[in-house]
């Protein structure tokens, strides 16, 4: 079992001059914080709706987020 942490991200993007909500799926904090950063970095607002953990097998992460794979 691997724990998921599931992100609604509301984002004004700076380059496009778009703003969205933004749904993702990250296997660690550090990813999570790394997508908040970068996104910063390059000027974008970014502003977290919801954050929810939780636990699933791989086989169920890839088919329930990952359905190119």
């Amino acid at each position: 079992m691997t724990t998921i942490i599931k992100v609604t991200f509301h984002i004004i993007d700076n380059e496009f001059e778009s703003e969205y909500d933004y749904d993702t799926v990250f296997l660690k904090e550090s990813e999570f914080l790394m997508f908040i950063r970068e996104n910063l970095e390059v000027g974008n607002r970014i502003e977290v709706l919801s954050l929810e953990k939780e636990t699933a097998t791989l086989e169920e992460i890839k088919e329930k987020f990952y359905q190119h794979f």
